[in-house]
């Protein structure tokens, strides 16, 4: 599960912070919507080696970039 808070886009960009499971732990990623690619980001712990939080946070982000009423928060579960 991750929660992504503080969703926001300014245009060409998409950014959110993120916070895996259920820990204190928050970090951050940043899109160029255009290009699809990471232009900052700030790992967690969980993410030190295979960066599963950080991947599920950029498509959740990349979906949601079309959506005109940007959720300020957003869940994502998978299994």
């Amino acid at each position: 599960m991750l929660k992504l808070i503080n969703i926001k886009r300014n245009e060409p960009f998409i950014e959110a912070n993120y916070i895996p499971e259920a820990s204190e732990e928050i970090g951050y990623i940043k899109i160029d919507v255009q290009s699809r690619k990471i232009t900052e980001s700030v790992l967690t712990s969980y993410d030190k080696t295979l960066k599963m939080y950080q991947g599920h946070a950029r498509s959740t982000l990349l979906k949601l970039a079309d959506i005109d009423n940007l959720p300020e928060r957003y869940s994502v579960a998978w299994y």
